[in-house]
């Protein structure tokens, strides 16, 4: 998806969003995608079954390296906590 944003269909956002712990919510005419930890990160995603615009891919990106970016934190901030007091 880093390379291509062309030629993605809702179905690869579903296993790409499961992939990596998203909660899946029907909101109608999309699927809202949420992650139950930073509950900040959503995206929606159409239920076209053609392919999709290349905006999804771009904002999938953008949210999957903001969710690393938090866990990775989240495991310094608990590491910072396992020293000495």
């Amino acid at each position: 998806m880093r390379r291509t944003k062309a030629g993605w269909r809702a179905s690869d956002f579903k296993r790409l969003y499961a992939g990596f712990g998203f909660d899946e919510v029907d909101t109608g005419g999309d699927t809202k995608y949420r992650h139950p930890t930073y509950a900040q990160l959503v995206a929606y995603v159409s239920r076209s079954s053609g392919e999709l615009s290349k905006a999804y891919a771009e904002d999938a990106v953008k949210i999957i390296d903001t969710l690393k970016q938090l866990v990775e934190k989240a495991k310094d901030d608990e590491h910072e906590h396992d020293g000495p007091p």
